[in-house]
């Protein structure tokens, strides 16, 4: 169970994290919307004043049907593969009709080079205005000649061609740049389109250059249909030599060779060689099979005749095995008398001699066998030998035969082929004889060309509509760049997570009535200044409950971030309920005493350390409150020696002992050393940032000064802040009295 939930906390924090990175990027947009619709609103400007300029644009097509049936007039590649069209043929014709030579006709027909459409823009004088001349006129001449013409680098430029030819050529261009061709899917159909802002040049263009395509088309035939024929005819006497050539050499080779049937002698060689291959097979199987007998038969010693009958060969004999069927029914015979008579009597004696007789006759025809083994293995031996001889000899004589016809398969092919291709050029002749004259054009116009009533280009409304989205992304561009390049606080969270400093307070941007920064002691208590001020003595007394601080000093990086407005107010504020002490301790650039109405010249810190007044003399009352204020006096010559020196803490020390809390308003820190000085000396340090003003790295720059010094920070206050504009920062404000509108109560400022 505890394993899901923290899986559930892991997926939660995640989302949470993305929502709000997603939040952040919707933040940045919101703050800069302004200057995004701005980009915008000039980029759509900007756009629709130089669409409206654009010369409006015309679009005239003719449609064009191309037939990729066959046709007579034939090349040599044609004659070869019988005239046969490739896939390829419409995308060359497409190809052909871009090409320069066609636009050279429409030039020429047309009369375009003094067209007014083309004709080159002049200046007063008469001249041609172009890149050229406005190179001329910019450039020394020296720079121009290098430019359009470098006879070093072997290259023919733009000033060895003539003028006439400049202009054909810049005349091409133009063209090619106004028309375009458009194959229809699936179809022998094509499309071209001439865009001009003039509608009927446009149409014209479109018309004469579907008709010069025809008519180049039926001269390229024609032409090719008069050298076709021409060619046809040479090669058609050399065809016919070479084929009587080929004839008698094959009938030669016949008659030399005796091959008139030769296909019938192939194959009985074949079928006798079979034949004669299987005997040889048979006369190997019983030479085997002999060999094996006659291995057997010598292993057997010459005496002992039965042991022959063990041998396979011998007992296949059928006269072996009746005289093994003989000599056993004698041997029984002669077993069963002796048990009844004697080996004298005549019966015993009679079936003695009949075993006698069939034993001698068994052996020697078992004896005849294994001799007429012998002789059939010397045969078998012979006979493997005659059929080796008889196979070899016809395998030579089946040879011969074969290149015989395989020599003459060559000269019979040869007489075919010439055959083939002299009634292939006799037929092709004739027909591109006949077809002289009546060639007809493979293309012809489907849908002329029109003037077009409505321009296509420019496209104003899409114009205008890509130029709205290129300017909203650009203008959110260049918001996120400068919110990247802006590295000043923001917000309160700003200073807590950049920081890493507890916040005191935030007190707002306040203006008077003529818009000028406020830069008075005391406003509305109601306000969300007073509420902001109350937040800063709130954290004051906070942060340290046990041991309050009796002397604080409040500083900040750099002037005019508003350190003595936050020392000033906060000490009021402080002597709502304490006896408080403001000390102003810049003696630099003094600002406490004018501030709460004393005389520029009221005696003040500078005559208290340097002995000249004492301190009931340099401390003045603020009306009928707890609030003493000490101006800092003339400014000296040596403000640092007076605030180094031991009277200064002396000094703090005794008013430690008459007052509950001591504000001090120092010098920036970055500027003088002043204020790390005092730092050494006071409980607690308030450092004051202005708002979207000083740059952070500054500002560490300024905090590690103090740090450094063993300075006490209790906390930051984030000063000048605009709340309206910092609303889009996720809808938060920082400051105590913003939250207060959810009690129906009224602070808007009272300046």
């Amino acid at each position: 169970m505890t394993n899901s939930n923290d899986e559930k906390l892991i997926h939660s924090s995640d989302f949470e994290e993305e929502v709000i990175e997603l939040r952040d990027y919707w933040n940045v947009v919101r703050r800069h919307q302004r200057s995004i619709g701005l980009t915008t609103f000039l980029i759509v400007l900007l756009a629709t004043f130089i669409v409206f300029s654009m010369q409006p644009i015309y679009k005239s097509t003719v449609t064009l049907l191309i037939e990729t049936e066959d046709a007579k007039v034939v090349s040599i590649e044609e004659v070869y593969a019988g005239g046969q069209q490739s896939i390829e043929y419409l995308n060359t014709q497409f190809e052909v009709i871009k090409s320069q030579a066609l636009a050279r006709k429409v030039i020429e027909v047309l009369d375009l080079t003094r067209h007014p459409y083309f004709l080159p823009e002049l200046d007063e004088s008469g001249n041609e205005v172009s890149w050229r001349s406005t190179l001329m006129k910019v450039f020394p001449e020296s720079v121009t000649t290098w430019f359009e013409s470098r006879p070093e680098s072997g290259i023919k430029t733009s000033a060895e061609f003539s003028p006439q030819e400049l202009r054909t050529r810049e005349l091409l261009e133009e063209f090619a740049a106004m028309m375009s061709v458009e194959p229809v899917r699936k179809t022998q159909l094509v499309q071209i389109n001439f865009e001009a802002s003039d509608n009927n040049l446009a149409a014209l263009m479109a018309n004469e250059m579907a008709q010069v395509y025809i008519n180049d088309q039926l001269d390229a035939r024609l032409e090719m249909t008069s050298q076709a024929n021409s060619w046809l005819s040479e090669r058609l006497s050399t065809i016919r030599e070479k084929l009587k050539i080929a004839e008698a050499a094959l009938q030669s080779y016949k008659e030399r060779e005796e091959l008139i049937e030769a296909g019938g002698v192939t194959g009985l060689i074949s079928i006798q060689l079979q034949e004669l291959n299987q005997d040889l097979i048979r006369v190997q199987r019983t030479l085997s099979s002999l060999e094996a007998a006659r291995l057997q038969i010598r292993q057997v010693k010459s005496d002992q005749y039965q042991s022959y009958l063990s041998i396979p060969a011998v007992l296949k004999d059928s006269l072996v095995s009746e005289l093994i069927q003989d000599e056993s029914e004698a041997m029984q015979a002669l077993q069963s008398l002796s048990q009844r008579y004697g080996y004298k009597h005549p019966q015993i004696i009679s079936a003695k001699a009949a075993l006698g007789t069939a034993s001698k006759a068994l052996k020697k025809h078992v004896l005849s066998v294994v001799n007429g083994i012998e002789r059939q293995y010397q045969l078998a031996r012979s006979a493997e030998a005659s059929a080796q001889k008889a196979l070899a000899n016809t395998r030579q004589e089946l040879t011969k035969i074969t290149r015989k016809e395989h020599q003459l398969g060559i000269l019979e092919r040869e007489v075919v082929a010439n055959r083939q291709l002299y009634d292939l050029f006799l037929n092709r002749i004739k027909e591109t004889t006949e077809s002289i004259g009546i060639d007809q054009a493979n293309a012809r116009i489907v849908d002329p060309a029109l003037p077009a009533i409505k321009p296509v280009k420019p496209k104003k409304g899409l114009i205008i509509l890509i130029a709205a989205f290129l300017g909203l992304g650009f203008g959110v561009l260049l918001a996120f760049l400068f919110e990247h390049l802006d590295n000043t606080l923001k917000t309160a969270i700003d200073i807590e997570e950049r920081l890493k400093l507890a916040v005191l307070g935030v007190l707002p941007k306040v203006v008077d009535k003529d818009g000028n920064l406020w830069n008075r002691v005391k406003i509305d208590s109601h306000s969300n200044f007073s509420e902001g001020i109350r937040t800063i003595r709130t954290g004051v007394i906070l942060s340290r409950l046990d041991n309050p601080h009796k002397t604080v000093m409040v500083t900040s990086c750099l002037p005019g971030e508003g350190k003595t407005v936050v020392a000033s107010n906060t000490a009021i504020n402080l002597s709502e309920m304490h006896k408080v002490l403001l000390i102003d301790a810049d003696l630099r650039k003094p600002s406490i005493g004018p501030l709460f109405g004393l005389e520029p010249d009221a005696m003040g810190l500078a005559e208290l350390l340097s002995r000249q007044e004492n301190a009931s003399s340099v401390i003045h009352r603020y009306g009928q409150s707890k609030l003493y204020i000490m101006p800092s006096g003339r400014i000296p010559q040596n403000p640092l020696d007076l605030i180094s020196s031991t009277a200064f803490k002396r000094m703090l020390d005794k008013l430690a002992d008459h007052f509950d809390h001591i504000i001090i308003d120092t010098p920036p820190v970055l500027p003088v050393s002043d204020s790390r000085l005092i730092a050494t000396l006071v409980s607690g340090v308030i450092f004051v940032m202005r708002a979207d003003s000083t740059p952070i790295p500054i500002i560490n720059d300024g905090l590690n000064r103090l740090r450094q010094a063993d300075a006490h920070i209790i906390g930051g206050v984030l000063n000048q802040f605009n709340a309206e504009r910092h609303a889009q920062y996720g809808g938060y404000a920082y400051a105590g009295g913003y939250y207060a509108e959810g009690y129906g109560q009224d602070y808007s400022e009272k300046s």
